[in-house]
């Protein structure tokens, strides 16, 4: 499986996040609530502060246009 850490920096939001990565944020939640422990995971739209990663997909990758 074709991943990789992205630390989180101060003024990221998923939305920022999921742009740079080319996906949308429901595929980077889903992505990471599957491949990172329980404590990890997101249940809503926002960063929880013990969150310093996140398991980001690189098989979700959108060509860009």
């Amino acid at each position: 499986m074709d991943y990789r850490r992205y630390e989180i920096q101060k003024g990221d939001t998923l939305e920022s996040i999921a742009l740079a990565q080319n996906v949308n944020v429901k595929e980077l939640l889903d992505f990471h609530n599957a491949n990172s422990t329980l404590t990890q995971q997101f249940f809503g739209s926002t960063i929880p502060i013990h969150i310093d990663e996140l398991i980001v997909p690189l098989f979700l990758k959108k060509k860009k246009k």
